[in-house]
């Protein structure tokens, strides 16, 4: 098993707007088809542009896109931040979207990714990051890679008529 994040790099999607169509597309992979790539998803990712980020792996003119990931501010209720007092949270960002194809999984991508996730948060202000999943065989990565897990939680998938769980993480940057 290859393990290297040498030829990787992490791009905003603004600076390749053509690589669109495959975020679409990768965003109802992602996730197991619960969300519709309808036209309220995809104009949500247009309007979003800003926040999603392309995985290229390869050298120079060979790299390919192999995964995305979007980073959302993530707002915290006033009222709670004054309860916090000095420990208050400066900034918060939401994890989502994060995929890597099929190809690339087991190389040892994922765990770079979620260092250059940790970088671009951090550069912005946060001092955190929460996301969920809905995939419990990958808990165990995110665990290795810094997050800890908050809950766990239920929800019902209307289009599947099947109940699903649901784990929230944070991970400070």
């Amino acid at each position: 098993m290859m393990r290297t994040n040498k030829k990787i790099k992490v791009t905003p999607l603004t600076k390749n707007p053509e690589w669109l169509p495959t975020v679409i597309k990768w965003s109802q992979e992602e996730s197991g088809g619960l969300m519709a790539a309808d036209e309220k998803e995809i104009e949500f990712i247009r309007a979003h542009q800003q926040c999603f980020y392309v995985i290229e792996y390869g050298a120079d003119i060979f790299k390919q896109p192999v995964g995305m990931f979007a980073l959302f501010d993530y707002p915290i209720d006033e009222t709670l931040q004054e309860k916090l007092g000095d420990r208050r949270m400066n900034g918060v960002r939401d994890l989502d979207y994060f995929y890597i194809i099929d190809a690339m999984r087991g190389q040892g991508i994922g765990g770079a990714v979620m260092q250059k996730i940790k970088e671009i948060a951090k550069k912005s202000g946060a001092e955190l990051i929460v996301f969920d999943t809905i995939t419990p065989h990958l808990n165990r990565f995110y665990e290795r890679n810094g997050a800890r897990i908050v809950c766990d939680n239920w929800f019902y998938d209307i289009k599947e008529s099947r109940v699903l769980a649901s784990t929230y993480f944070q991970m400070i940057v």
